[in-house]
């Protein structure tokens, strides 16, 4: 039992540890620069186009459905278009508060199955206890970021209108 809450002091101070680092650098860096996205292009709508530049369309941005060419498209499974993925990266912050405790969490719930199991079967864990729950928060956090984004917005819905002068 004293190897759980050994366990559970130890991850709380970890992700308190890792929180700080990250104010700290954040504070260090300064306001972020906006990335330098394509700008779309100034024409009347026409479906068969890519919205950044004019050539033909070969696939849509899985949040807004904006026509896209090859070089447009996401690249990545789950990506959205470039301004899309701007205002993605714009919310970082927010859910890192969101998913580091559950991560957090998630841990501290498998450390203690361990700990449970271990008991049961009278063996000693090891470092079982320790090394088990980190490897198991690489696919938690991505498991729980693929499920926002998919929900980022929802198929089609247009991002918020810009002026242009």
């Amino acid at each position: 039992m004293a190897a759980l809450v050994l366990s559970g002091v130890l991850l709380v101070g970890l992700f308190g540890w890792l929180i700080a680092l990250k104010v700290r650098e954040a504070r260090a860096r300064g306001p972020v620069a906006p990335s330098r996205s394509p700008q779309l292009v100034d024409r009347p709508h026409d479906p068969s186009l890519c919205d950044f530049c004019d050539e033909k369309r070969s696939t849509t941005c899985p949040a807004c459905t904006r026509p896209l060419c090859a070089l447009h498209a996401p690249w990545g499974a789950g990506m959205f278009c470039a301004l899309c993925n701007d205002e993605w990266e714009m919310g970082a912050r927010r859910r890192g508060f969101l998913i580091g405790p559950l991560v957090v969490v998630a841990m501290i719930v498998i450390t203690g199955i361990i700990v449970v199991i271990s008991e049961l079967a009278s063996v000693v864990p090891g470092l079982a206890v320790l090394f088990v729950p980190f490897l198991a928060a690489a696919p938690i956090y991505l498991a729980i970021e693929r499920q926002l984004r998919r929900g980022f917005r929802r198929k089609g819905q247009l991002p918020q209108g810009r002026i242009r002068r």
